[in-house]
């Protein structure tokens, strides 16, 4: 059940975006399962990583939510939404932009890629609160701005998502991704020797296992002084790696000071 929670709450979205279509726009049950849908989208998330519960299917099944609970918004709306065609023509494009890099990645990268950058971030806050002005008493000349700037800012995202995906190369974040889970692993070998160390008494056996993984810690500084480590960070700062990806390796700190104890160590030791 605890592995199971963030996954239920974002379960609770798709279920709130079905009940959407069924009642009347701007009534009280919509505004109350727009609400849950959102408080969903935040709290799963949260939940996920306070649990330590992140995974491949769980950020696959976030993104399928978002999806349906933004088109269930959209056809509840679409009717009641007085705009010019061509502004209902450039949101179906920004649609089609967002799918685009979704088949993309999954056929030419081969993972599902979901880029959580910070525009996207900010297109999403604005977008959901925006839509509770559509249902308030203001003139629509205010409502048709506030549309057009949500516009602006999802093809901002959208492009951006794209571009990150497509002229980021695929072939790079697919090399990427498997270079730093194989550091990860060595990464995270290290951590428990350095943790057995510090917390045991260092007998023959540990020192043997200590020693005998030193080829590997090698290799693990050769990856974090190499262009390879600085352009996986710049990947990662760019959000082009899974919110799910476990990338402990790229932080900077972790790494170096890893990898500083592990030298305080190898004196103590012996090579």
């Amino acid at each position: 059940m605890k592995k199971q929670l963030a996954n239920i709450i974002t379960g609770l979205r798709i279920v709130c975006s079905l009940l959407i279509l069924v009642f009347p726009a701007f009534s009280v049950w919509y505004y109350s399962l727009y609400i849950t849908g959102g408080v969903t989208d935040v709290l799963d998330g949260a939940v996920a990583r306070g649990l330590k519960t992140e995974s491949d299917f769980g950020d696959k099944f976030d993104t399928i939510a978002d999806i349906t609970f933004s088109m269930a918004v959209f056809l509840k709306l679409v009717d009641l939404i007085i705009v010019p065609n061509w502004t209902l023509i450039w949101i179906c494009v920004i649609i089609l932009i967002k799918f685009s890099s979704i088949i993309v990645s999954l056929t030419a990268i081969h993972r599902f890629i979901s880029i959580h950058s910070v525009l996207n971030k900010i297109t999403g806050f604005y977008v959901y609160f925006m839509m509770f002005t559509l249902g308030i008493d203001i003139p629509w000349k205010i409502k048709y701005v506030l549309i057009i700037a949500a516009c602006i800012i999802s093809t901002l995202a959208a492009v951006h998502e794209a571009y990150c995906i497509f002229m980021g190369g695929p072939q790079n974040i697919d090399e990427a991704m498997d270079r730093v889970e194989r550091m990860e692993v060595i990464f995270d070998k290290l951590g428990d020797l350095i943790y057995e160390a510090d917390h045991n008494v260092i007998d023959d056996d540990l020192i043997t296992r200590y020693k005998a993984f030193q080829p590997k810690v090698r290799e693990l500084e050769r990856y974090y002084s190499s262009r390879d480590w600085k352009n996986d960070f710049k990947l990662d700062e760019q959000g082009k790696f899974p919110q799910y990806f476990k990338k402990g390796v790229l932080s900077e700190d972790g790494l170096y000071n890893a990898l500083d104890r592990n030298k305080e160590l190898r004196e103590k030791i012996g090579r």
